[in-house]
């Protein structure tokens, strides 16, 4: 047998809790639950194997369609979900129909032209119709295009936490996508964040992700994806931050965020006790009754 970890996908595969735990020097989140990973289309027969019997998944969300979900799944709003050698699989679009529509606004009438004849042809994967949308897309970086998928996604992000990540019994969950791991990290942002990690935590964990991405300009669409890649690389101190104050700015924290797409507080309790270690719940615990105790004086 080769050495797994030496596999591209074992490589990008991190125990987010595991992580954390590392970066705090304490044990906040329960390990063994929660992972993240770039591309499936990279995973080996015995990088599978390794994820069904070692690791003992649960749950695998994609949010880069790399995932096979069998012919029948059930759809519900972006989200694609089935159950196969009895781990749940999602497909999930984080980007909505309001994020699209966004990126045809900023589209010049001849490349919306172009676009319309494409879907006639079957020719949408020519680079003078990918090149311009890709650009559209990434036109405000990799904090602005994250913070376009978070206002505009508010629903499919929400609904993927009432239908998976907020029950217990879905757990140990993997989180993919694409090589870059964008989705999948905004997702792996918001969990740490519901969680009340520190942001300092939250942020040395997203650098040690992406600080070894290899840029190769071949492997984009366009200059602007090659040149996004770059920036998130770049700005990879200031993402996580951006992302906080953005929650905390605009809906008041990443709490309301969730109120406001449909979460529940008894769905935000449950999700809290599947993955925060047992440490960090006393400690929480003994805090907010020291609050209650304050507002009643």
């Amino acid at each position: 047998m080769s050495n797994i970890s030496e596999t591209p996908f074992h490589s990008s595969l991190r125990d987010v809790g595991d992580s954390i735990n590392k970066f705090a020097g304490s044990e906040l989140i329960a390990t063994g639950k929660l992972y993240a990973s770039a591309s499936l289309d990279d995973a080996t027969d015995e990088d599978n194997e390794l994820l069904r019997n070692e690791y003992k998944l649960k749950t695998m969300i994609d949010t880069h369609k790399s995932l096979d979900i069998g012919t029948n799944p059930t759809r519900t709003g972006n989200m694609q979900i089935s159950k196969f050698m009895g781990i749940t699989r999602c497909r999930v679009d984080l980007r909505s129909r309001t994020y699209y529509k966004n990126i045809m606004a900023r589209l010049s009438m001849w490349t919306k032209c172009k676009i319309f004849f494409s879907m006639i042809t079957l020719d949408s994967e020519n680079p003078s119709i990918v090149a311009p949308v890709a650009d559209s897309m990434w036109v405000h970086g990799p904090i602005g295009e994250s913070l376009e998928v978070l206002d505009t996604g508010i629903e499919q992000i929400c609904d993927l936490f009432k239908a998976l990540l907020c029950r217990t019994s879905m757990y140990p969950v993997l989180v993919c996508g694409s090589k870059w791991m964008r989705e999948q990290n905004l997702l792996t942002v918001l969990v740490l964040l519901v969680l009340r990690v520190p942001v300092e935590h939250i942020s040395a964990d997203f650098v040690s992700c992406v600080q070894n991405l290899q840029i190769d300009p071949s492997q984009f669409k366009s200059k602007a994806e090659a040149e996004l890649v770059r920036a998130i690389v770049e700005t990879k101190a200031q993402w996580v931050g951006a992302i906080k104050n953005h929650l905390d700015e605009k809906y008041g924290g990443v709490d309301e965020y969730f109120t406001r797409g449909g979460v529940t507080l008894q769905e935000m309790d449950s999700f809290r006790e599947a993955l925060q270690a047992p440490g960090l719940k006393i400690e929480l615990d003994v805090k907010n009754r020291h609050k209650t105790a304050d507002d009643l004086q």
